[in-house]
């Protein structure tokens, strides 16, 4: 089912992708818990195809509970980093730089000290910043 949301969302279906990444979220709770690794992951899912599909408020929305799951999870959960580059997404997009600087650099340390290097996403996140 994820390959299929992430298929719709290549092709910019996203009321599609986003039917079936909700689907999952509620899948994803009922056996892992509502606050998983998990279920951080699906919900950041979410987040990224409402930004992809520049719906910025209703990405705003969701980063409220992807946040507070973050905190729940704690610092040194292996989804947090990936959350948090895309909350610097949404606030770049949202002109809110300082932020965007503040969680990239927080997620690269947090991945660094995971596995001794910055992760994927935080050349993406640089790129953004060097952009303003």
């Amino acid at each position: 089912m994820y390959n299929l949301a992430r298929a719709y969302d290549s092709i910019k279906r996203w009321d599609e992708a986003l039917e079936i990444e909700e689907r999952l979220l509620e899948v994803d709770k009922r056996i892992y818990g509502e606050r998983s690794e998990i279920a951080l992951v699906a919900l950041t899912n979410i987040l990224n195809t409402y930004l992809r599909k520049g719906d910025f408020d209703k990405a705003k929305e969701i980063s409220v509970k992807v946040v507070e799951l973050k905190e729940a999870l704690g610092p040194k959960s292996p989804s947090t980093a990936l959350s948090m580059y895309s909350l610097t997404a949404l606030y770049y997009h949202r002109g809110i730089y300082n932020r965007t600087l503040v969680l990239a650099h927080q997620a690269e340390a947090i991945q660094r000290d995971q596995m001794g290097v910055p992760g994927p996403y935080y050349s993406e996140a640089i790129k953004m910043i060097e952009d303003i």
